[in-house]
């Protein structure tokens, strides 16, 4: 059970960003600036239905303050937890996610080679075999949370170099791969995770250049 909740926690993990291109997050908008209401935001459901946040807001009492956005983020991983095990096709590949990735070729066009290639990238993560790979990036990120702009992008752009040219040149599940794809589809992804971090750089370098 524990093996399970554990994967489970790390497909989660990995689908926050299923595209290479992120989104500005609206500080005018909870649903946005929220780092755990961010990903159902940033969801297939909520790009096909805009006003699907709205809507929660006033049932679960956000427009009113009736309750905080954790609790309402609470609530909504745990409508949400259930179907995250099983959103995959008889390939293996996760549903949601081609779908949103079909959705981006036909916006940038077919022929898009850096989404396909991210595509490829992302459900690879996906695999048990990957499961240390993704727990370094985590523990990577998670010393990152009070880092200087220029801290986080030199070890930003450290990471992805040295994870590339040694853990996935010779991981089984990169072996055969172009590498320089995989370095872009990576340095793609780990700043996709640390959007909150720039995020937070981002406006606390706008307040004091506002209160200067």
């Amino acid at each position: 059970e524990l093996l399970v909740q554990a994967r489970a926690e790390r497909r989660k993990w990995v689908q926050q960003v299923p595209l290479p291109y992120a989104a500005a997050r609206d500080p005018n908008d909870v649903w946005s600036t929220h780092d755990r209401l961010h990903p159902f935001h940033s969801s297939l459901a909520c790009k096909r239905v805009p006003a699907m946040t709205k809507v929660l807001s006033e049932l679960y009492g956000l427009e009113n303050n009736l309750r905080t956005p954790e609790e309402v983020a609470q609530r909504v991983d745990s409508l949400i937890q259930p179907f995250l095990s099983s959103t995959t096709n008889s390939n293996g590949l996760d549903v949601d996610g081609e779908r949103l990735i079909e959705e981006a070729l036909q916006e940038n066009g077919k022929d898009d080679d850096i989404i396909k290639a991210y595509y490829q990238f992302w459900i690879t993560l996906l695999k048990p075999e990957c499961a240390l790979l993704i727990q370094g990036m985590r523990n990577f990120l998670g010393n990152l949370h009070d880092a200087s702009m220029e801290r986080l992008a030199g070890a930003l752009k450290s990471y992805v170099s040295s994870t590339v040219g040694s853990t996935l040149k010779s991981h089984p599940a990169w072996r055969d791969k172009d590498l320089t794809q995989v370095k872009r589809s990576l340095e793609s992804f780990m700043y996709g995770q640390a959007q909150p971090i720039l995020d937070r750089l981002e406006w606390t370098g706008l307040f004091f250049e506002t209160e200067g």
